[in-house]
């Protein structure tokens, strides 16, 4: 009898990254993770990071 493997079905609620996606995001989890739709500055911070284009 073979290995069991895990079939994940539920990627409505979470779904694994891409190590390359992972690797752009750092800044944006540990700099630029204010909400850009605020008032603070590190929403403003956070707005300037996102790519509109």
């Amino acid at each position: 009898m073979g290995a069991k493997r895990t079939i994940y079905m539920d990627h409505s609620a979470t779904t694994f990254a891409k190590p390359e996606v992972v690797v752009v995001m750092i800044p944006c989890f540990t700099k630029h993770f204010g909400n850009p739709f605020s008032v603070y500055g590190i929403a403003r911070d956070s707005m300037k990071a996102i790519d509109w284009d």
